[in-house]
């Protein structure tokens, strides 16, 4: 069952789990780029944080989302948001643009570039990674972290 760390309000699997422990301000991850990643990373967070069990924390370069474990990694770049997962076969067509194996699963790599590259696809993708962890989150949301998140500068 997934704790939070008390030293960086994070969810984990365990204490002893490694993982970036200070606290990151979600805002910091979007200063300098374009709106429109600003408004594909809200949307992606207002349709995948009402998933079932579904939790999410910031770190110094990235946004994961949790349930049990992370099955999702979201990027800003300036003028794209990256996200990445692993799911135990190989998709090599649209949306994904690399697909790698690692660790005898296949990391799916997807940029999106507008509003309109997050379509029901990419959703599926996510949504199929997301299935595939055993327990949802349980545990408490951190407050700094609450919905809806409006990146604002």
């Amino acid at each position: 069952m997934p704790v939070i760390c008390p030293k960086c309000d994070r969810p984990i699997a365990s204490l002893t789990q490694w993982h970036y422990c200070a606290r990151v301000d979600m805002d910091t991850l979007f200063e300098r780029k374009e709106d429109q990643v600003i408004q594909i990373f809200d949307r992606l967070l207002e349709i995948v944080a009402q998933w079932p069990g579904v939790a999410f924390s910031a770190t110094k370069a990235c946004v994961v989302f949790v349930t049990n474990k992370t099955f999702l990694v979201v990027k800003p770049m300036k003028k794209a948001l990256d996200m990445h997962f692993a799911l135990p076969d190989a998709h090599g067509d649209e949306p994904v643009y690399k697909c790698v194996k690692y660790g005898g699963r296949w990391v799916h790599y997807i940029r999106l570039h507008e509003e309109g590259d997050l379509n029901r696809a990419v959703l599926q993708l996510i949504r199929r990674r997301m299935k595939r962890r055993a327990a949802p989150y349980a545990g408490p949301r951190p407050e700094a972290l609450s919905l809806p998140i409006r990146a604002s500068f």
